[in-house]
């Protein structure tokens, strides 16, 4: 009888402790940063557009960006003070005009696609690179356009991906990029985002392409 309880006891501490056959998994933003050596987090409060969202016109507004001279007046985010070129910052918020704008020198216009939507297969162009900030890689202007949120990774909290396949040639620069996103509708939960960006050294083109 002693023998039985014991078991008995044993086995709800392994179901207390997770430890079971049947623990619910890992939350998935957990097993995506175990799985790379450093996840990129992509979060809301580093958002540019944070608070620009405030009407429809706003919002659409926020999706297409100006490229213009950037003047010492705006304000460099602080997480993408490190993208700088000749003294020239590659984004930049003009507080007054309540707008995100990007460095003229290096691009055109710029659209901001949504990778959390796009389908296998399918791409999205961003815009134009005129041409490469000097001191600065293919490779970082690639984190670049993800950190920025010139290319959206999640719906409302923030993305975590994982940087993986690389393809840098005479051609084209290209990284594949895994993780998930989080928002909140009834409950909270993850989602699976998986894109490519790919930059293309000949033309300038700057595109997103769903895996």
């Amino acid at each position: 009888m002693r023998t039985h309880l014991t078991a008995v006891w044993l086995a709800a501490a392994l179901v207390a402790s997770g430890a079971s056959a049947g623990a619910p998994p890992e939350p998935k933003e957990q097993a995506v940063a175990a799985n790379c050596e450093q996840a990129w987090v992509i979060s809301r409060g580093d958002s540019p557009w944070q608070g620009y969202t405030s009407s429809a016109e706003e919002e659409s507004a926020g999706k297409h960006i100006q490229a213009v001279p950037l003047r010492p007046d705006f304000e460099v985010p602080k997480h993408l003070s490190r993208y700088v070129s000749g003294g020239k910052p590659l984004l930049a918020i003009d507080r007054k005009a309540r707008r995100v704008h990007v460095e003229a020198a290096y691009f055109g216009d710029l659209e901001r696609p949504d990778a959390t939507r796009l389908g296998k297969g399918a791409q999205a162009s961003l815009g134009t690179l005129k041409k490469l900030p000097a001191g600065l890689s293919h490779a970082d202007l690639a984190r670049f356009l993800v950190e920025s949120q010139l290319v959206q990774t999640y719906w409302h909290l923030e993305a975590r991906l994982c940087p993986g396949s690389v393809q840098d040639d005479a051609g084209a620069y290209r990284i594949e990029l895994r993780g998930t996103h989080s928002y909140c509708t009834n409950r909270c939960q993850d989602d699976p985002v998986e894109f490519a960006v790919r930059l293309d050294k000949q033309t300038g083109a700057m595109t997103i392409e769903g895996l």
